[in-house]
């Protein structure tokens, strides 16, 4: 697991600018200057299914819809070595940081919201680390894009999981009442999750903070502490839906088809980037 050390300082949380509604379904954070009072160490990549694995060998991230000849068949694979953990709740992400705290007696934890930010916009002040939402994405993060739109070939396609699409493909069937909306401009070559650190890192030398698995943190979305505010979108999101500030909040017991996670460590200057197993 290598770590990239952030710096502690100062940055606008938060986008005045920003191009969703909020609501109870996704909301961005007000904005506000918030101050990161010390340095910290963050993955550089989302937890991985094989390092996740070293937690719970019996875990399994499952397939993506259906890449299928009939209406039942098989799904394109979200568990290999390389990819992104997904279908873990907030709760098995915390268990593997406390099982990751005991095994290397340090301090192991998902990051707050605001370490999340800072950390992903690595001193940019674009709604997305490269650029703004309209920008090209193809070489930076796996987003909703003309892979994931291309209609089925005779062998097999994509399905959303509220409309059939009939030939018509993700980004057809969207328009006529699918669920998955795609932006067919650019192609980042993937459909599902790709491995990690396929893409360019941020100027941190973070890998997928938008994009790829979307990201759970520490941050209570609610008074009640039951839901827990996630970032980052995922390879089923437009840019829009995965800029720097853009939340969404589920659940802590609920396995999600898309939400993996990266963790932080809160050590001293002798952590080298290596360490974490």
């Amino acid at each position: 697991m290598k770590l990239a050390r952030i710096p502690a300082g100062r940055f606008v949380m938060g986008d005045a600018d920003n191009e969703v509604r909020s609501d109870r379904i996704h909301a961005v954070p007000p904005v506000e200057a918030r101050h990161i009072k010390r340095d910290f160490w963050i993955g550089t990549c989302e937890v991985t299914n094989r390092q996740f694995h070293r937690f719970d060998p019996a875990h399994e991230s499952g397939l993506f819809a259906k890449r299928f000849q009939g209406p039942n068949g098989p799904g394109l694979s979200l568990a290999g070595a390389r990819q992104p953990v997904v279908r873990v709740s907030w709760q098995q992400a915390v268990a593997f940081c406390r099982w990751l705290s005991e095994r290397t007696g340090m301090a192991w934890s998902l990051p707050t919201e605001a370490q999340w930010e800072y950390a992903a916009r690595a001193g940019t002040g674009g709604s997305l680390w490269y650029g703004t939402v309209h920008a090209d994405f193809s070489g930076c993060a796996n987003l909703a894009d003309k892979s994931l739109s291309l209609p089925p070939r005779p062998t097999g396609g994509l399905e959303s999981n509220i409309t059939a699409h009939h030939g018509r493909g993700i980004f057809l069937s969207a328009i006529v009442g699918g669920n998955i909306v795609c932006d067919a401009r650019y192609d980042d070559g993937t459909v599902a999750t790709a491995p990690v650190a396929h893409y360019r890192a941020n100027p941190w030398g973070l890998f997928d903070v938008h994009g790829n698995a979307a990201e759970w943190t520490a941050t209570d979305a609610d008074s009640s502490s039951t839901r827990k505010i996630v970032r980052g979108g995922s390879w089923l999101d437009r840019p829009a839906r995965a800029y720097s500030s853009f939340r969404l909040d589920y659940p802590a017991w609920q396995r999600v088809h898309n939400v993996g996670f990266r963790v932080v460590c809160q050590a001293t200057g002798t952590l080298t980037p290596e360490q974490g197993g």
